[in-house]
């Protein structure tokens, strides 16, 4: 049995076994670690090992202890989630600025149906869209990430500029004209036809969300009319299990146009004028 080597060749190992086991995304032993990371991480390791009875363990058999590579590894994949580059309060003054100077739609555009969001990186962004669009088969460009975890802070009124968590929601918007009217015809047949669920709290769900400009597929009735719907669920639950994002709850809306995406989204950014010029006051 040849014990573990240096702390790097230990975590390289460590990443190899656990992309392999569905812990985390394949391409993560390739990022280096910090020396604290790095330090985390021995620690952990040895921590285990001194427990076993040699003091040590290679990679295979720390990993066939599955609930404790479940319960140590977590923060190892908190270490991947991309620091912000910029301060926080950097980015809500710039935020702020922008409020000052920009229209509405610009400053929907600039800080959030475009560019990079703060708490994924490149990759993970690409994969995040690829795979949304590839199952709902749509192009990748229909798919953004909204929220906190975008701009790194929220705007909504109880929680405006409070920093985003590692383990904010990541808030999903998709823009299908075609799948959000197959989704309303769909509704609109069955309540013709259905007077208990259009007296129902879903119902009334539903009509509210439709008038703020999206659906949530999650939210209707498990019924073979509803099967996409179904299946909507059923891939959204997959990909949060599938921690690939971190262990972040994932939603998803779906909205008819951009317009209608950026009209929910003006209702913030107006409040949030609002807000600054109270704060001026």
């Amino acid at each position: 049995m040849r014990p573990w080597g240096s702390v790097e060749s230990q975590i390289s190992q460590l990443y190899r076994i656990l992309s392999a086991k569905g812990f985390l995304t394949a391409n993560l032993h390739e990022v280096p670690l910090t020396a604290c990371q790095m330090a985390v991480a021995h620690r952990e390791v040895r921590a285990f090992g001194s427990r076993s009875e040699r003091g040590s363990c290679t990679a295979r058999q720390l990993l066939a202890e599955s609930s404790f590579a479940e319960t140590h590894f977590k923060t190892l994949r908190e270490f991947h989630m991309p620091a912000p580059t910029e301060k926080h309060e950097d980015r809500v003054k710039r935020f702020c600025a922008d409020l000052e100077l920009l229209k509405p739609n610009d400053v929907i555009r600039k800080h959030i149906t475009t560019g990079m969001p703060v708490y994924l990186d490149e990759e993970q962004y690409f994969d995040l869209r690829s795979r949304i669009a590839d199952e709902f088969k749509l192009y990748p460009s229909e798919v953004v990430l909204v929220g906190s975890c975008r701009m790194g802070f929220s705007i909504a009124p109880k929680k405006r500029y409070r920093e985003a968590r590692r383990n904010s929601d990541l808030d999903v918007a998709i823009v299908s004209l075609d799948r959000f009217d197959n989704y309303w015809d769909g509704v609109f047949a069955y309540a013709a036809n259905d007077a208990a669920w259009k007296r129902s709290k879903e119902y009334r769900h539903f009509v509210r969300t439709l008038f703020n400009g999206w659906i949530d597929p999650r939210g209707l009735p498990n019924v073979p009319r509803f099967e996409q719907a179904v299946r909507w669920t059923s891939f959204f639950d997959t990909l949060m299990q599938s921690r690939q994002f971190g262990s972040r709850r994932i939603t998803a809306r779906l909205y008819r146009t951009w317009m209608r995406l950026e009209a929910y989204q003006e209702k913030s950014i107006r409040q949030c004028r609002v807000h600054l010029g109270d704060h001026h006051a």
